[in-house]
């Protein structure tokens, strides 16, 4: 489908996204755009492929992912999610944004994944073709938010700047996270912890 997905419903409200064989070509902007939501959930189906791709431009700056969110993000399930992001990030959130489980495949010109407020992960197999930086939280302000938290994964992240960067706080305790940066591997002024074996 060459077209946009575009959600918008009160800040009172939960979405909830099943993607089962969904193809996004957008010409215009992010492939999915959530703009407005309490919180916003993406399931990959069971056996499914999804493919998600966005444009060069965008009318919309802020909306800066090729799956973007205004709001709090979570993606699970079991299918696989390709995203080919020309635009800026792979995948973006302005808030709290977390990955439990599906086979995601990413190719970004600027970060991969990329929640303002904070990133978890805790589950799923991700794959980072190309980007600039890898994971990536931005928020310096507000308090208790601004880290990336890894509890378990399988992650291979290829970067031509930083693998994962935080002002606060990096936790890896669980996973596989493999890193090939052109910068620094974990870029964090903040706290880092990294559990024996997680991180190659």
């Amino acid at each position: 489908m060459n077209g946009r997905l575009i959600v918008s419903v009160s800040k009172e409200e939960k979405v909830h996204l099943v993607l089962d064989g969904v193809k996004i070509t957008s010409p215009d902007g992010p492939a999915i755009s959530v703009i407005s939501a309490d919180k916003a959930t993406v399931t990959l189906a069971e056996g499914s492929q999804n493919t998600l791709t966005d444009a060069q431009k965008s009318s919309d700056e802020d909306a800066n992912g090729c799956l973007y969110s205004a709001d709090d993000l979570s993606i699970n399930g079991s299918g696989s999610l390709k995203i080919t992001a020309n635009y800026n990030n792979g995948i973006s959130c302005r808030n709290d944004l977390k990955i439990a489980g599906g086979k995601i495949v990413i190719a970004a010109v600027n970060n991969a994944i990329k929640g303002k407020q904070s990133v978890e992960i805790a589950g799923g197999d991700i794959t980072v073709d190309r980007c600039d930086d890898g994971i990536k939280a931005s928020d310096e302000e507000t308090a208790g938010k601004g880290y990336v938290t890894i509890y378990d994964g399988k992650i291979d992240l290829n970067c031509t700047d930083d693998g994962i960067q935080a002002p606060v706080s990096v936790t890896v305790s669980g996973g596989d996270v493999r890193l090939n940066a052109g910068g620094k591997k974990i870029n964090c002024d903040g706290e880092v912890n990294i559990a024996d074996g997680t991180v190659r």
